[in-house]
């Protein structure tokens, strides 16, 4: 397998598992990064990047 990589960044943890959905009925496996870390000190946000939505990079081009 190859290494994760961002593949969309988010400010809310809804909209991340939204399209964590989209992509798992397409067949592609994703993962949701500093969702915790946010909605327990939403400051944060900006310092981590965001709620990050991350796909194995071999998956990416199929993802977008």
């Amino acid at each position: 397998m190859s290494d994760l990589v961002r593949f969309k960044f988010y400010e809310t943890a809804l909209e991340a598992n939204r399209d964590k959905q989209i992509l798992a009925e397409n067949g592609i496996n994703s993962f949701i990064a500093n969702e915790q870390l946010i909605q327990s000190d939403w400051l944060l946000s900006q310092a981590v990047g965001g709620i990050q939505l991350q796909v194995f990079e071999e998956d990416l081009e199929k993802a977008e």
